[in-house]
């Protein structure tokens, strides 16, 4: 129960602080040219060697507890989609978040719930940073792979 209560309490830090690390990107663009450049950047700069340092030390310490093994179930892939669309941490209120699904024939694919989520909440909190108007959530067949895709 105690590692259990550790991750959760990590993975909610590594939302906050790709929140913050989102919004500093955020405050940094809209500073270039002024006095603030410089301070903006350095502080997003912070903010995303943090949030980098983080996201490692989450994989390394699961990839201990799994013994380096990605831990395959079944797992639904529209439902991997609202899950880390929905948990996002205050998105820019500009920016729409939808997912898209395309037709891939079973109800559910194996694949490392933990690991993908890690992936896409990395990407999509990178496209936020960059998006004017919606960031798409995407999953799909290609080539009789399951692939997840970020896209604004």
């Amino acid at each position: 129960m105690k590692d259990a209560l550790v991750a959760a309490v990590v993975h909610d830090l590594k939302n906050a602080l790709a929140s913050l690390t989102s919004s500093t990107g955020n405050i940094a663009q809209r500073t270039i040219g002024s006095e603030l450049e410089s301070d903006t950047g350095r502080l997003h700069a912070t903010t995303v060697a943090l949030s980098q340092r983080l996201v490692c030390f989450l994989t390394l310490y699961r990839s201990e507890q799994a013994g380096l093994k990605a831990q395959l179930r079944d797992n639904t892939p529209e439902d991997l989609l609202r899950e880390v669309a929905a948990g996002l941490v205050s998105p820019p209120e500009t920016v729409a978040v939808r997912t898209i699904t395309r037709e891939h024939g079973t109800p559910f694919w194996f694949f490392d719930d933990y690991l993908a989520r890690l992936a896409l909440e990395a990407a999509v909190h990178n496209a936020l940073r960059f998006a004017r108007s919606e960031v798409i959530l995407d999953c799909g067949v290609r080539d009789g792979f399951l692939v997840f895709s970020v896209g604004r």
